[in-house]
Parts: C-alpha cells; structure tokens; sequence
C-alpha cells in the first residue's frame, strides 16, 4: 500500500504540532503518520474511527468489570490492522510524539498511564479475542 504522505519531513512535522491535549484532527494525522511507516494507508473514517474506539473502550472499561474492551467483529474489520501498527501488542509505554503516545493523552487521566491493545481469553470457550486495557500506575492505584 502506498502512504498518502509526501515525505519524510511533513511526517515528522506532525507529532511537533501537536497540542497538550490532542484534537481529533492530531489523533488522526499521527495515526495516518505511524500507519503509513508500517505501509498501511488508513483513510480519515479509519482514523476517526479508532479514535472514537477508544473514547468508548475507555468509557467502557471504567465502568465494568472485568475491565477490557473486547473488539467486535466491526472493530477487528475496520481497525485492527491499522491497531496493530500503532499500537504492537502488550506496550504499555507509547514512544514520545507516537499517535499511541496522542491517543492516550487524549483519552486518559489521573492515574492511568496507557491503553493497552492486548487479547483475552474467553472462559469456557477456547478463543482468544483482541483487546483494549487500561494500564494503571501502580504507585497511584
């Protein structure tokens, strides 16, 4: 697949405009940026979406127990090879100026430190499903 960014610099150029707490538009950009390092074209509604994803994956994930967001069928569909480039699995610290790094300061507070793209096992069933965790700081928990 062929990246939509022209070069080098504007990719780099990306992660020094983002603000403190990222808007969607940052998310999106540096979602593209990393995306596109890994060869993945992801269009703005891919980009949106894993945004929106997470907002809701964390919401979800404060409020029930056991606390991950498991990835449905839409999810894996739309999200998860773009996931799986920006987010390797079981990373809990994202890389500085990363759209791992953006998506947590825009989703996260207090003491949790990242979003986690992780798996869980399924009880009874043997499968393994694609998911979403908070990882917290421990010192504050």
């Amino acid at each position: 697949m062929t990246s939509s960014i022209a070069s080098p610099v504007q990719t780099e150029d990306v992660a020094e405009k983002v603000s403190p707490i990222p808007t969607q538009e940052d998310v999106v950009a540096l979602i593209k940026r990393d995306a596109a390092r890994c060869d993945i074209e992801v269009s703005n509604a891919t980009a949106i979406y894993i945004d929106e994803m997470m907002a809701s994956a964390v919401g979800i994930i404060r409020r029930t127990t056991p606390q991950v967001y498991i990835l449905n069928e839409d999810d894996m569909a739309i999200a998860h090879d773009t996931l799986d480039a920006i987010m390797e699995d079981d990373v809990l610290v994202a890389k500085p100026g990363s759209a791992h790094e953006a998506l947590n300061r825009r989703h996260l507070d207090g003491n949790e430190m990242s979003l986690v793209h992780t798996w869980a096992e399924s009880r009874g069933a043997n499968a393994r499903y694609c998911a979403v965790v908070i990882g917290i700081n421990s010192a504050d928990a």
